[in-house]
C-alpha cells in the first residue's frame, strides 16, 4: 500500500467525480420521473462547502504526482552519474541498479569474416522470411 497510495487517491477522486457529476444526477432524475414527481436538479455533494473537497484532492494528487516526478528525475540522474563514473574502457559496466531501476548492458560482438562472406553470397532477391529465392 505504501507504493500504490498515489494512484489509489487519483482513482478515488475520479470515482467520486464520476458519481457526483454523472451517475447521481442521472439516477436522481430517473427516480423523480419514475415516481411522477417534479424533477429537481441534483446538487453536487462535493461542491458544498465552497468546493473544498476538490481543492484538497487537487492539492494531494497534484503535489504527489509532481514530487514523484522529481523522485524519478533524481533516480535517473543518479543512474546516469553512476554509469559515467564507474564505466571506462578497461572496466565496462554490465549492470547498474538503483531502488527502482535495473539496467543491463549486453556486449555486442562484431560479425566475423565468415558471416560477412555468407551475407554477400546470398542472391539479391533473397527473402529470409519465406526462405525462397525469386
Amino acid at each position: 500500500m505504501s507504493n500504490k497510495w498515489r494512484p489509489a487517491m487519483a482513482w478515488l477522486y475520479l470515482a467520486t467525480c464520476a458519481f457526483d457529476f454523472i451517475i447521481a444526477p442521472i439516477a436522481s432524475a430517473i427516480i423523480y420521473a419514475q415516481y411522477g414527481q417534479e424533477i429537481k436538479p441534483w446538487v453536487p455533494l462535493t461542491l458544498q462547502g465552497a468546493g473544498l473537497y476538490h481543492l484538497a484532492m487537487g492539492a494531494i494528487v497534484g503535489i504527489t504526482s509532481w514530487s514523484r516526478g522529481q523522485e524519478r528525475m533524481s533516480e535517473l540522474k543518479t543512474l546516469s552519474q553512476m554509469s559515467r563514473n564507474v564505466e571506462s574502457e578497461t572496466s565496462p559496466v554490465t549492470q547498474v541498479e538503483t531502488t527502482s531501476y535495473r539496467v543491463r548492458r549486453r556486449t555486442v560482438t562484431p560479425p566475423s569474416d565468415t558471416d560477412l562472406q555468407d551475407a554477400d553470397s546470398q542472391p539479391r532477391n533473397f527473402d529470409p522470411e519465406s526462405r525462397t529465392v525469386g
